[in-house]
């Protein structure tokens, strides 16, 4: 991964857009539920590394595929300042070898910006979500110059979300892709005063545990459902987002994914058995 090149002396402030009940998870299942649909109509194989807008995103893995979405871009504010910014997304899915989704990855980015210091506003940017959804962001402040969120959401069944309509369940079924039974939503994003900006949703199955956590949070510490594994991958997402802002080539890199099921297979399998001792040669009679 490339050298990060940070711009200016500081990252502002963590804020967020994502603020009810129901907007931040359910616009989460609906653009996975829609992504999804859109893959099984159009979907091509991805190489490791995919360009999204400014950013480079590296993929951990292979067998990823990749499809555009449209994205009508943003809309800047500032004083003196009412642009129209340019942005580019795409969604990556990974599925196992039994065609069980792993991982699906909506990236949206900024093609075009408004350069250094550019008086660019984000009113109304905070981070706050449910009480059952971790969220880590600074406190609010009035019409900031940028902002950095992470939310996480526990546990769920997909299959069940009433996001996933007739259409889209026709689709993965054409495809013959089967919905693992959990999965959590991880949003990360991060606007910088320059107008550059990452904002990435992803719907990942269970992670098994990362060893040593280093995130200062305990299970107990977080609301029901959401796992120590869930926020700790999260976070390594949140900061490869930031650093991706702040750097002069945009790399992104996803942090390597290691599915809980995978591995408790992986320690379930029997050793090979032993070969039996040679039996003992009979004493001839005397």
């Amino acid at each position: 991964m490339n050298s990060k090149h940070k711009l200016g002396a500081a990252r502002g402030r963590a804020k967020s857009v994502a603020t009810t009940t129901t907007t931040t998870r359910t616009k989460a299942i609906a653009l996975a539920a829609a992504c999804l649909f859109a893959l099984g109509l159009s979907a091509a194989h991805a190489d490791q590394e995919v360009s999204v807008g400014r950013v480079d995103v590296q993929l951990p893995g292979e067998g990823w595929r990749v499809v555009s979405i449209d994205d009508r871009g943003n809309r800047l504010v500032g004083p003196g300042l009412d642009y129209r910014q340019t942005a580019e997304s795409k969604v990556m899915v990974h599925l196992g070898e039994d065609k069980v989704l792993n991982a699906l990855v909506v990236v949206r980015a900024n093609v075009s910006g408004r350069g250094r210091s550019s008086g660019v506003r984000y009113p109304g940017a905070k981070c706050v979500g449910p009480s059952e959804m971790f969220s880590e962001g600074d406190p609010t402040t009035p019409a900031p110059t940028s902002f950095r969120c992470l939310q996480v959401t526990a546990e769920h069944d997909l299959a069940s979300s009433p996001a996933l309509d007739d259409a889209t369940k026709a689709a993965i079924a054409k495809e013959g892709w089967v919905l693992p039974p959990s999965v959590f939503f991880a949003t990360a994003s991060q606007y910088a005063n320059t107008a550059a900006f990452a904002h990435v949703v992803a719907v990942v199955r269970p992670l098994a545990p990362m060893g040593a956590p280093g995130t200062g949070d305990s299970e107990t510490a977080l609301p029901p459902g959401v796992s120590a594994s869930s926020v700790q991958w999260a976070r390594q997402l949140q900061e490869a987002v930031t650093d991706s802002v702040y750097s002069f080539g945009g790399d992104l890199e996803v942090p390597p994914l290691k599915y809980a099921e995978a591995v408790a297979q992986a320690t379930e399998t029997p050793a090979p058995a032993s070969e039996p001792a040679p039996e003992a040669a009979e004493k001839p009679a005397e």
